[in-house]
């Protein structure tokens, strides 16, 4: 009887025995899966796997050479990085106000502004955009028209960057000779001075009169000097200028 218990005992701490390590082994798993770091539980991960992996976490980076086409943010739309505002004028004609926004250009860049005018009470009365070509060290401008009272209107500015299009010509490609006026029209002596022309090629104006802006002007080459064909080609500009009142004008080039 005795021995009897002693196996029985013997088979009760075996049991036992037998028990506490499978407790210890299922806890030993439950920790394994609660583990904090997925490597230790995580399949092997494939070369494919650790590729996308790194695309997904690698930290966006913005192209050196490709300006944001989101409104500018470094500085004013008066002065940032693509440009300074130079020169401001302002001058009526045919019922429209007309806002001019001389720049220097500090790159060379594709820009599109948008002016929208509005009333004390917080309603719009006028909203106008001009795009400008700019090139380096280079000065253009910005022309805004209005057919209402914009004197006391508040202004709101935004502008926007982006890369030259295809349609971009070669900078710096035409000087003005001369400029002479007879009659109601204006003449105007074009060289060119680059090898090719694009079709959106364009002069512009701003005509002076005491150093201040008092009308602008502007035209493409292709339908106003269509005779420029080549380098060293020469044409002349005819533009109607009845009325006009100014002592000197300044070229610009836009591609």
């Amino acid at each position: 009887m005795k021995k009897s218990r002693n196996i029985a005992a013997t088979l009760l701490c075996i049991g036992v025995f037998v028990s506490l390590c499978s407790c210890l082994d299922t806890g030993t798993q439950v920790e394994t899966i609660k583990s904090p770091d997925p490597v230790t539980t995580a399949a092997p991960t494939t070369e494919a796997e650790k590729t996308t992996a790194t695309v997904v976490t690698e930290a966006p980076t913005e192209p050196k050479t490709e300006p944001e086409t989101e409104p500018e943010t470094e500085g004013t739309y008066e002065n940032n990085k693509y440009y300074d505002i130079v020169e401001k004028g302002a001058y009526s004609s045919y019922g429209y106000t007309n806002l001019v926004y001389k720049v220097l250009a500090k790159a060379d860049i594709t820009a599109d502004a948008t002016v929208i005018a509005y009333a004390d009470d917080g309603s719009v009365i006028g909203k106008s955009s001009d795009n400008i070509t700019l090139t380096e060290g280079e000065v253009n401008y910005f022309k805004f028209g209005f057919d209402n009272d914009i004197s006391n209107a508040q202004l709101q500015v935004q502008v926007n960057f982006k890369n030259d299009s295809f349609m971009t010509g070669e900078r710096k490609a035409v000087e003005m000779v001369q400029y002479n006026e007879t009659g109601s029209d204006l003449y105007i002596t074009f060289k060119q001075t680059g090898n090719e022309l694009s079709s959106f090629s364009k002069f512009k104006l701003i005509f002076y009169k005491n150093d201040e802006i008092v009308d602008t002007d502007d035209g493409y080459f292709s339908v106003y000097a269509e005779n420029l064909n080549g380098k060293d080609t020469t044409d002349v500009a005819q533009i109607w200028a009845y009325g006009a009142d100014y002592d000197r004008i300044e070229y610009i080039y836009e591609p």
